[in-house]
């Protein structure tokens, strides 16, 4: 059923003063869904011939397409006016994804840090090798 709350319609003046001389399209925050693709489809809005000619169709019981067709579906969390289907407009961030990279970046870090302080520690420190071991097997 087409709730009037979420569609808003506009008067065509060219067409004059007479039925379905308008068009509506969805209120913001809401986004334009048709199942079946239709000659106004790439302007995203209903023609007010074709909402009374589906509204008369069903008073008829010839068909249920008013219910079905015209329907105007709410934005994904985050998106406030300018959506077109139901994908999210702001990035979902996976806590799992962007944690591990952070957790093995982080564990880099602090062992380069470690291992810097170390060497700056140790930078004067002298090293004795014990050669003889090598020099006496000949």
């Amino acid at each position: 059923m087409v709730s009037l709350c979420l569609l808003q319609c506009i008067h065509e003046p060219d067409m004059g003063f007479r039925r379905g001389s308008y068009h509506c399209t969805c209120s913001p925050g809401f986004y334009f869904h048709r199942e079946f693709p239709r000659r106004n489809e790439f302007k995203h809005v209903y023609n007010g011939s074709d909402i009374e000619r589906s509204y008369l169709h069903k008073l008829l019981n010839q068909s249920q397409a008013y219910d079905t067709s015209y329907k105007c579906l709410p934005c994904a969390k985050g998106c406030k006016h300018n959506c077109t289907d139901d994908s999210a407009c702001q990035a979902e961030y996976d806590i799992l994804m962007r944690g591990i990279p952070l957790g093995l970046q982080s564990f880099c870090m602090t062992i380069s840090i470690v291992l810097g302080v170390v060497i700056v520690r140790l930078r004067k420190s002298k090293v004795k090798l014990k050669i003889t071991i090598f020099l006496k097997r000949n």
